[in-house]
């Protein structure tokens, strides 16, 4: 993978990001670029049960999860949006654990947050979507 196509990512992801922040619509693949890469960065930065709970917190968002759950998806990334979305119910049903069985909600929380970042992470990330520009660019408006 070359350094332009990294290149590129970023630029169609800072492009996307002031897209959509006006109101306008981007291609499908630019948008799964964009969600995932935005949702991967925040999840490095503070793992993967608090970056769901701030997307959540946000207007629409339900909507906002089920967009990253579908870019992973679109991504070929299924067990980064099954994560997602494990991680999203969890936290909406309130945390359950089995006490009895001496579970705790913080060893859950690492577990969670261990296992998405062991599937991926910000730099595999940007590797794959280099690969994916460089599989379809017309999907990109490339």
């Amino acid at each position: 993978m070359s350094a332009d196509r990294l290149e590129d990512v970023a630029r169609l992801a800072a492009a996307a990001s002031r897209q959509l922040a006006a109101g306008g619509e981007v291609p499908d693949a630019v948008a799964a670029l964009h969600h995932a890469r935005s949702f991967v960065e925040l999840a490095d930065e503070d793992g993967l049960v608090d970056s769901v709970e701030s997307l959540a917190e946000q207007e629409d968002g339900d909507a906002a999860v089920a967009d990253v759950v579908d870019a992973f998806r679109a991504l070929g990334l299924g067990a980064a949006a099954d994560q997602l979305s494990a991680a999203y119910n969890w936290s909406e049903d309130g945390y359950p654990v089995d006490a009895d069985a001496g579970i705790k909600a913080t060893d859950v929380r690492a577990a969670l947050d261990t296992r998405f970042e062991e599937t991926v992470d910000a730099e595999r990330l940007e590797e794959l979507l280099a690969e994916r520009l460089d599989e379809a660019p017309e999907a990109y408006g490339l």
